[in-house]
């Protein structure tokens, strides 16, 4: 996660450059408005920023602060489109990644004596957390084996209702 600093750096610079011509825009509190970040969301760029921004293992929360947005606007641009999802999604699998590189690094290091094996556990404990909740098809422990099917019973009792009616009824 250290080597994602200067990249996280270049990102943070980046979206200074989308957000410069509007800091009149800004809410009291700093962020740029809502209406403004509206229309960021529509330049390619700020898709490409958002998801590296996720991608390198920056929380939601984070990557709001670094495009100067509300975390609830974010989170409603972010799903607010088939497309934005999309992104949201490989920026997810994405960073499940990096923590998994994350937790080899610290393991390595714990192996290599340059921290503290606690300290590494958790490290490692957080790491596989959120690779886990990022991308649980493949970090998850267990396997979904629920099955998810609609019946429609109500036709086929229906034929069937229908079919022994039609039957001769025996005489007795």
């Amino acid at each position: 996660m250290a080597s994602s600093d200067s990249s996280l750096s270049k990102l943070v610079t980046m979206t200074k450059k989308l957000t410069a011509p509007v800091k009149k825009l800004t809410t009291p509190n700093g962020q740029i408005s809502k209406e403004r970040a509206l229309k960021l969301a529509k330049d390619p760029a700020f898709w490409d920023a958002f998801e590296d921004v996720i991608a390198s293992g920056a929380s939601f929360r984070n990557a709001a602060g670094v495009f100067g947005i509300s975390k609830s606007t974010l989170h409603r641009i972010a799903t607010g489109s088939p497309d934005a999802r999309d992104c949201y999604a490989r920026a997810r699998a994405a960073r499940a990644e990096a923590y998994a590189d994350w937790a080899q690094e610290a393991a390595q290091k714990a192996e290599d004596g340059q921290i503290e094996p606690h300290a590494a556990r958790v490290v490692l404990d957080f790491a596989k957390w959120r690779a886990k909740a990022d991308n649980p098809e493949v970090y998850a422990e267990k396997v979904d084996q629920r099955i998810r099917a609609q019946i429609d019973v109500g036709g086929d009792h229906l034929a069937a209702l229908r079919e022994r009616m039609q039957q001769p009824k025996p005489v007795d």
